[in-house]
């Protein structure tokens, strides 16, 4: 799962994407990011943005904890 903060380029959210289906990405989530219902994001992820599952979520960074006292590891 990958976790990111504040991506606000549609294009590089795309890429992120992208990458996310490229190293076998099941979910991910983020707090305070661009949405991906533009173009531009499902373009520059040559689809995968529609395929891979993401949420929002909005008590940042009380939800980092929250996946912290669920087992799952964070880098900084």
């Amino acid at each position: 799962m990958a976790v990111l903060e504040g991506v606000n380029d549609h294009e590089n959210l795309g890429s992120i994407f992208r990458n996310a289906a490229g190293l076998g990405s099941t979910r991910w989530c983020s707090a305070l990011a661009a949405p991906i219902a533009v173009p531009a994001p499902v373009r520059v992820s040559m689809g995968h943005a529609l395929l891979v599952p993401y949420a929002w979520t909005g008590t940042w960074p009380a939800d980092l904890e929250m996946l912290r006292d669920n087992g799952f590891g964070c880098l900084p």
